[in-house]
C-alpha cells in the first residue's frame, strides 16, 4: 500500500531521525518529494509511504504521539494496478 503523507514538524522534532525511525522500526519505504527542515525551526516533509497498511496506521499513530500533525494527501489521480494496461 502506498499513502501521500504531509508532516509538520514541531520545533522540537526537527533534529530527530524520523524517516530512519519509520524505515527500521516499520519496515517502510520512504520517497520523499519536498522536506523544509532546519534545526530547532518549525518544519514540513511531504512524503509517499509505501509498506503494509498496518505498519503504516502504526506509523502515524507514533508520528502523532510524538507531536507530529499527520494529514494524508489523497491523490487526484488513482491507478487501478490490476486493471492498467500502462497505455501510452
Amino acid at each position: 500500500m502506498k499513502k501521500l503523507l504531509l508532516l509538520s514538524l514541531p520545533t522540537n522534532i526537527t533534529g530527530e531521525p524520523i524517516t530512519h525511525t519509520l524505515i527500521k522500526n516499520y519496515d517502510l519505504k520512504i520517497n520523499i518529494l519536498r522536506a523544509s527542515i532546519d534545526y530547532n525551526v518549525e518544519g514540513t516533509l511531504f512524503f509517499e509511504v509505501e509498506g503494509l497498511k498496518e505498519k503504516i496506521d502504526l506509523s502515524i499513530k507514533y508520528l502523532k504521539i510524538i507531536g507530529v500533525k499527520v494529514k494524508v494527501i489523497k491523490p487526484v489521480i488513482t491507478i487501478e494496478e490490476d486493471s492498467c494496461i500502462n497505455c501510452v
